[in-house]
């Protein structure tokens, strides 16, 4: 009987389960070592939503970037990057302006010349959905 195969099969199945484990941790650890801190909170004219400002870093090795996150009234802004907005630079000095123009449209007004790397125009699904715009 070759006893080979079944040494390959098991090689395979304990090198990917490193594997795995590796990348879940490495993802733990990173998302760890980042950080949230809310700027602005500007509720919708319903109170349904909300729409937060806040600044996330992940570390000295990055630099600032102001996020802006929707998100229902009563969640808490988890700890990662914003689900609408990313900008560069620090709230304080770039934050941006933030107007409900109806329960479903948020206007967000942002400084000129800032660099966006993510900016969304809606969010949510079908009747919770929020259009947003950038005059």
């Amino acid at each position: 009987m070759n006893i080979w195969p079944k040494l390959l099969a098991g090689f395979i199945t304990l090198f990917l389960g490193v594997a795995a484990a590796v990348v879940t941790g490495g993802y733990f650890l990173m998302k760890d070592m980042c950080g949230s801190e809310v700027y602005q909170t500007v509720y919708s004219p319903d109170q349904r939503f909300k729409a937060v400002v806040f600044q996330y870093e992940c570390g000295a090795t990055t630099g600032f970037s102001t996020q802006i996150s929707i998100l229902e009234a009563a969640a808490v802004l988890e700890n990662e990057p914003g689900n609408v907005l990313g900008v560069n630079g620090h709230p304080d000095e770039i934050a941006p302006k933030l107007n409900w123009v109806a329960p479903d449209h948020l206007s967000v007004q942002l400084p000129s010349g800032i660099a966006v790397y993510k900016q969304l125009t809606e969010w949510g699904w079908f009747s919770d959905q929020i259009d947003i715009t950038y005059p």
